[in-house]
């Protein structure tokens, strides 16, 4: 259950701080938004619950 808050928060963040810059800057907002960052931290925490090489691998080229 902490963990699910965890990933909540994050996500949360990020979409506030892409709003955020996207007032100020939107032309760099939407260069932000399009990085893979989300597919990262999936693997980030897909890493903390299975650290399996072989299925990160599989995950990280179907992602990029």
């Amino acid at each position: 259950m902490r963990s699910s808050l965890a990933k909540a928060i994050l996500a949360g963040a990020m979409i506030a701080a892409i709003s955020e810059i996207g007032r100020r800057l939107p032309a760099t907002a939407a260069i932000v938004a399009s990085l893979p960052l989300v597919s990262v931290l999936g693997m980030i925490f897909l890493w903390h619950v299975r650290p399996d090489a072989e299925n990160m691998a599989i995950h990280s080229q179907a992602t990029f």
